[in-house]
């Protein structure tokens, strides 16, 4: 029996070699069938002389999945399509950064911090503890009822929409990418939320048993709205603990917008992604669609703002106020951060153990060097 439990964890590790193995040959025999990988639209028209044969292509991405399990995702958003414009050896694989990102941030852990990014309420109670600005927290909904955090009472949810003018953000306290957020607006009479007039029941039914952080809307310094002013465009910046030198790097930050009618920035609601360059404090040329919603703009196509060299204001202090705040909450490794821009400077919206790198490469450059650096 004691050699049964010797063997057991040797068994686990031959059965997820094989697993690997066969999620290779799985989607290596499928990537025939998946003509967007190796036949989309290049990100990058203007090289379009340089550009490589629809077979080199698939015999890159065929490389890719034997390598790490699946195609590249992004193969065009890095331009990887393109000779000699950038190295695939250069950009980390998302699976890959995933597994040693969640191993290093201890998510599984008890111990962990992790759950206070995770939870919304819970951020911004330390926040204020640390004097680092973020949203005003109104109120918490739950079944039809709503807990005023100012004034800690319990309110009839209907009474209080019907008896107050408000624009707010309500956002599901355990929600994480964006999911489970929504902007309403109220006048006593109607209750609109992402643009869409809905009934009470509506809302209720929306919400659905999840319990809703309410939130003041936040406005924005005058110049990130001219970029896009139905949405409150964020900073994305993501901060690392170096422990080879006990300080806090980070990584290159970008700014996402929004577009059209979008009262959200997210890159996956059709938003742009747009690089910043920290040592000028501005914006980089190009902003980049998710695929599906175009490929990349010199110019805001709404608002006609020109990116490159766009003024961010209140960069430096953005950085600084989310080194300070990461400090704070060392045992986790690495932190996406979520900041807005204010006429007074940087308010920090939310802090994410599970960001996203390719988004990061997608508006820099490839990010393998720091990675060998930093995720160790």
């Amino acid at each position: 029996m004691a050699k049964y439990f010797q063997t057991k964890p040797h068994m686990r590790t031959i059965a997820k070699h094989i697993y690997r193995l066969l999620l290779r040959i799985k989607n290596a025999s499928l990537l025939a069938f998946k003509r967007s990988l190796y036949s989309s639209i290049s990100y990058f028209p203007e090289h379009a002389n340089k550009r490589k044969s629809v077979l080199r292509r698939y015999y890159d991405q065929l490389k890719h999945t034997i390598k790490y399990g699946n195609p590249n995702a992004f193969y065009f958003l890095y331009g990887l399509d393109i000779k000699g414009m950038h190295n695939e050896c250069d950009y980390i694989d998302y699976t890959q950064f995933m597994n040693t990102r969640n191993k290093l941030n201890n998510v599984n852990s008890p111990h962990s911090t992790v759950g206070i990014l995770r939870n919304k309420f819970l951020f911004g109670i330390i926040a204020n503890a640390l004097d680092i600005a973020t949203p005003n927290n109104i109120g918490i909904i739950e079944s039809g009822k709503l807990y005023l955090l100012k004034s800690k009472e319990t309110v009839d949810l209907r009474n209080w929409l019907t008896t107050h003018s408000s624009n707010v953000f309500i956002k599901d306290i355990s929600g994480e990418c964006g999911d489970g957020v929504y902007h309403m607006i109220t006048d006593g009479c109607n209750i609109t939320v992402d643009n869409k007039n809905v009934s009470f029941d509506e809302l209720l039914s929306l919400l659905g048993s999840h319990r809703y952080l309410v939130q003041a809307t936040i406005t924005q310094h005058h110049k990130i709205s001219a970029i896009h002013p139905k949405a409150v465009n964020t900073i994305r910046l993501e901060t690392v603990y170096n422990r080879a030198t006990n300080t806090i790097e980070v990584l290159p930050p970008l700014l996402r917008v929004g577009v059209g009618n979008n009262n959200v920035d997210n890159w996956a609601a059709g938003g742009l992604a747009i690089g910043i360059d920290v040592n000028s404090g501005t914006l980089n040329k190009h902003g980049f669609y998710k695929p599906g919603y175009g490929t990349k703009a010199i110019k805001h196509p709404t608002t006609g703002v020109v990116f490159e060299g766009y003024e961010i204001p209140y960069l430096k202090e953005a950085i600084n106020v989310a080194k300070q705040f990461h400090s704070y909450l060392n045992d986790i490794h690495s932190i996406g951060w979520d900041i807005a821009i204010t006429e007074n400077g940087p308010c920090i919206i939310e802090g994410n153990d599970n960001w996203e790198v390719s988004l990061v490469q997608i508006c820099s450059h490839g990010l393998q060097k720091e990675f060998k650096t930093l995720f160790k």
